[in-house]
């Protein structure tokens, strides 16, 4: 707008401040601000035509006017000029509501974005992790001050830098091809080393950052020190090899001992035997008393040995896990049990069993011991035992119980130790038939334990992990693809 074209204002009066302050922002209009003290005569002579805004009433030199009066009197000497007046008028009131408003909605902004600003800083300082922005240069264009709990650097020693600098040459050409392919970073672990030199294990994750019109811009995420973790899997690892050595090497000793043990046991056995025959005439009561007890005592040996050979081979003559029908594997026990069960009197109760995956002989040496050890611990002249099976989210639990002479559950840990008896006086207890069972279960990634009550009840609880007819078919299918 030329100065000729724009519009002549004067402002009379000191309230409503708000409207001149609308007038002064306003470049459609060229300003002139009065009060009574101001040479009103000169403006009204050199400004023919001008807009007179007025507040409150105002005392000219020789009359009051009010604002009407002046507006006849000066201004508004023609319709269209009024109309011009009122124009401007509503659009100068228009453009203060505008920026009153936007005033406010700044005022709120302002105030979201402080506390938004403050929510991120608490979040940061209490997060353990050093978060981190790279560009698509890849240098680091934010850090949190985790880094110096981390790597020892402060975060403005570290900005402006390549986030790859700080990583192994190993580790960053492998972290390199995820960041190249824009890909998301999911706990990426590398070594690298601090600042100090010492080595640190660090945890990686990591998303693209991708503006609004699809451009790459690099990439923001959150680092953790798992230098603690790594070192204590690594250990436990040392020690978990170190313990299958060892084990290996105890089964291994406990096969060649049992195997080397039985044929000298056999010829003791026999020639006791032979002396019994040929020379028992000769010897008193005792004599013949003190033989039978020799015999007693090699057969317990050789059942020890058998026991332990056969603890010794669970895991290193083991067969191949396939699908074995319990039904089937209990009803073989049994029939092989037929003559002790009834000489017992004993009666065995039992539900459906389920299909596992598993070995099928040692699950029925599983069975065979727990019914056995139920018989040999019998209270009376009859024993009930009780078979139950249910599903608990992924594994079967089973349940044997009898009513025999149960135990004090403070032993209920040693019932298990190999060569553990808490009941030596009994006829044919050497200790390993628990330890066989544990060491069974444990091979099918399972858990056994018991409860029991003295002369009341006892029940051996243990897990079989469930596998579906689709797992086992698939087993199967590869085992014969490997065969």
């Amino acid at each position: 707008m030329s100065e000729k074209n724009k519009l002549k204002v004067l402002f009379l009066g000191e309230k409503h401040k708000d409207v001149l302050n609308c007038l002064k922002s306003s470049k459609k209009i060229d300003l002139s601000v009065h009060d009574e003290k101001d040479n009103l005569d000169a403006f009204i002579k050199n400004n023919k035509e001008f807009i007179l805004v007025c507040a409150e009433s105002i005392k000219l030199p020789d009359q009051e006017f009010k604002f009407n009066k002046l507006v006849e009197n000066f201004n508004f000497q023609k319709n269209e000029q009024r109309k011009i007046y009122d124009k401007y008028l509503k659009e100068l009131i228009s453009e203060n509501e505008m920026l009153r408003m936007e005033l406010e909605e700044k005022k709120l902004l302002d105030e979201a974005l402080r506390e938004s600003n403050e929510r991120f800083k608490d979040i940061v300082f209490s997060f353990d992790g050093w978060i981190y922005e790279i560009d698509k240069s890849e240098n680091i264009i934010y850090s949190s001050d985790k880094i110096k709990h981390y790597l020892g650097y402060q975060p403005i020693e570290v900005f402006g830098k390549n986030f790859m600098s700080f990583l192994q040459e190993d580790s960053a050409s492998d972290l390199g091809r995820y960041i190249r392919n824009r890909e998301v970073i999911n706990d990426y672990e590398l070594w690298t080393k601090g600042k100090n030199g010492n080595a640190v294990c660090l945890s990686i994750t990591g998303l693209p950052i991708i503006d609004k019109d699809g451009n790459y811009r690099g990439y923001r995420g959150v680092i953790k020190d798992i230098t603690l973790r790594k070192m204590a899997e690594e250990e436990l690892g040392r020690l978990n090899e170190e313990l299958y050595r060892s084990n290996k090497d105890l089964e291994q000793f406990a096969y060649f001992a049992s195997h080397d043990l039985r044929e000298p046991l056999r010829m003791v056995s026999e020639f006791i035997s032979l002396l019994e025959k040929k020379y028992s005439r000769f010897l008193d009561d005792d004599g013949i008393s003190f033989i039978e007890y020799a015999l007693q005592g090699t057969k317990r040996m050789q059942k020890m040995i058998e026991g332990l050979l056969a603890f010794a081979r669970i895991n290193t003559r083991g067969e191949k896990f396939r699908a074995v029908n319990l039904a089937g594997v209990l009803k073989s026990v049994l029939t092989d049990l037929k003559f002790l069960i009834e000489e017992t009197n004993t009666t065995v109760n039992y539900e459906k069993l389920p299909v596992i995956y598993g070995d099928e002989s040692q699950i029925a040496s599983l069975f065979q011991n727990l019914i056995t050890n139920s018989i040999k611990y019998r209270k009376g002249n009859s024993c009930n035992i009780d078979i139950n099976v249910t599903k608990k989210e992924d594994v079967w639990v089973f349940a044997f119980s009898d009513n025999g002479i149960g135990f004090d559950m403070k032993d209920s840990d040693r019932i298990f130790g190999l060569f553990e008896s808490l009941n030596n006086n009994r006829a044919g207890s050497n200790g390993i038939g628990l330890a066989l069972c544990k060491r069974i279960v444990e091979r099918h990634n399972g858990k056994i334990w018991a409860k029991s009550e003295k002369d009341k009840y006892t029940s051996i609880y243990f897990t079989i992990p469930v596998a579906d007819k689709k797992e086992i078919r698939n087993k199967q299918i590869k085992e014969k693809e490997m065969i």
